[in-house]
């Protein structure tokens, strides 16, 4: 069961308002609205000296309004706020008509000023267009100075459970899995990763911190943290198909290694699909939503050098060369989420 949403890591927005002058302008009233808000807007007023703090918002796009009697309103669009990272957002006023606004555009901050962490973040987007397992921790193996375990290219390994990641010289065991803010270890890695195969559709982005970890980690290892999707007041659906073939892999063995004796490893890819569905909406609008995915993933490899047996009851075994030995994992996952709307502030989830 979720946290409310101040006792998760969320996202904030903050940052100093000045006039034309570079004065600061206290009692500023600053607003973040986005449809990612339960209250689609929430409000702040600049302190003594200018600065303002939003704090607790869930991932999604934002547009800051500062507003002051006898200044031009400012509106700056489009501000991509994460999980566990802090988006400053100055402003400057000018005297002017409330009536008039001014509209600011630009990239949305990338690097956190008021944080030594170093967090790179993963949008459910990201998941649908690379080609990748769909894995976090091969997301989390994509940024720089991540290192993982299993050195999977294009997803052609599909979803490692036994995979582990590290950053900077860490322990691999010492990396921590989590969901909206909460461990998810169990007794698989040092009790800190989980083995559990979720969809990559029921992520909305995944946070990965490589440095600068808080003290309630416990850890100095590589930090994921999943921030599921929880539906909205819109129906809504995604599927999301990924597969491949031998046909589809290189064969790097050539004539000299199997001259010394390497046989059956043309290729190590037998068959790979995997299937995500995901559905949510509301099921009570503005007050209780529902989010669901399912999954159905198969990953098939041969097994170099290996064969089934001719006859497995005959004491003298015989390899049958027209048959590889092969592995496999077989994942089925179904998820499901319920949000309720506390108050206009806070929601709890299950």
């Amino acid at each position: 069961m979720g946290l409310p949403a101040g006792a998760q890591t969320l996202g904030t927005i903050a940052g100093v308002v000045k006039d034309p002058s570079a004065a600061v302008l206290p009692g500023v009233t600053v607003e973040a609205a986005s449809p990612a808000l339960i209250e689609r807007v929430r409000t702040a007023a600049t302190d003594g000296t200018g600065l303002y703090r939003i704090v607790n918002l869930p991932p999604g796009l934002y547009t800051v309004t500062f507003t002051l009697p006898g200044f031009n309103q400012v509106r700056r669009e489009g501000v991509q706020v994460a999980a566990g990272f802090t988006a400053t957002i100055d402003a400057d006023m000018r005297v002017g008509a409330v009536e008039e606004t001014v509209t600011v555009t630009g990239e949305s901050p990338i690097v956190d000023l008021q944080s030594a962490a170093q967090t790179r973040s993963v949008s459910a987007e990201i998941f649908k267009q690379l080609p990748s397992s769909g894995s976090w921790l091969q997301m989390a193996a994509l940024m720089p100075a991540v290192r993982a375990s299993i050195q999977d290219v294009g997803g052609i390994l599909g979803d490692q459970t036994g995979a582990q990641v590290s950053a900077h010289g860490s322990r691999a065991e010492d990396g921590v899995s989590m969901l909206d803010g909460l461990r998810i270890g169990n007794m698989y890695q040092s009790s800190n990763l989980t083995n559990m195969s979720l969809s990559p559709l029921l992520f909305e982005q995944v946070d990965v911190q490589l440095a600068g970890q808080s003290g309630e980690t416990g850890t100095n290892g590589v930090i994921m943290n999943a921030i599921p999707k929880s539906g909205g007041n819109t129906f809504s659906g995604s599927a999301l198909a990924n597969g491949s073939a031998p046909s589809l892999q290189g064969n790097n063995v050539t004539d000299r290694l199997q001259a010394r004796g390497l046989s059956g490893a043309s290729t190590t890819l037998k068959t790979l699909y995997d299937l995500n569905v995901a559905v949510g909406g509301p099921i009570k609008r503005d007050r209780l939503w529902f989010f669901a995915t399912s999954r159905y993933f198969t990953n098939e490899f041969y097994v170099a050098g290996r064969f089934f047996p001719v006859d497995v009851g005959a004491v003298r075994r015989e390899d049958d060369r027209s048959r590889q030995a092969f592995g496999g994992t077989y994942t089925y996952d179904n998820n499901g989420r319920v949000t309720w709307a506390l108050s206009s502030k806070q929601k709890l989830s299950s």
